[in-house]
């Protein structure tokens, strides 16, 4: 709760989407239970997801290869799901989670075990997903993921004050 109200104040003081997204990022892979955030776009032709922030893993995202579409095997992970549901995906322990196959190397390299894909909504608009991982295993209880999904509508939100205004 602390983490989701210190990222709130930082987020709403922001005056581009930029700013949003790197305070976001910075602010949950320096809280202590998270060992590494990001941020991705989807690209609405080819349903990639396109990096924008890494804080704590610069790279991660060009190595991950995330997509959002369900016939490459990309799209099945946590990842693709949250973009296909618009709903947070979890995977509490990356090595008993067969759909995160395809990242278990990525999972040694970076030394994570738990993970969870927030999508960035505000009113019906998918801004993007915000990626955070932990090394804990049973990472992401049920409530903090009520605090999670939080965020995903205060970034949203921050993010489409910023563009209304810009406008």
């Amino acid at each position: 709760n602390a983490v989701v109200r210190e990222l709130t104040d930082a987020v709403i003081d922001q005056s581009t989407r930029a700013e949003i997204e790197e305070t976001a990022c910075a602010q949950l892979a320096g809280a202590e239970p998270y060992q590494f955030a990001w941020i991705a776009t989807i690209d609405p032709v080819t349903l990639e997801l396109v990096p924008r922030v890494e804080h704590g893993c610069e790279g991660y995202l060009a190595d991950a290869e995330l997509t959002s579409n369900p016939t490459e095997l990309g799209g099945k992970g946590p990842a693709g799901r949250a973009v296909r549901t618009q709903e947070m995906q979890i995977s509490r322990d990356v090595y008993e989670d067969s759909d995160f196959e395809p990242w278990l190397d990525l999972a040694d390299r970076y030394g994570y075990r738990s993970m969870a894909v927030i999508p960035i909504i505000f009113e019906e608009t998918l801004y993007g997903t915000l990626g955070l991982y932990s090394e804990r295993v049973d990472a992401f209880s049920r409530d903090e993921q009520e605090v999670l999904e939080g965020i995903g509508e205060i970034v949203g939100h921050a993010i489409s004050a910023v563009e209304r205004k810009q406008a």
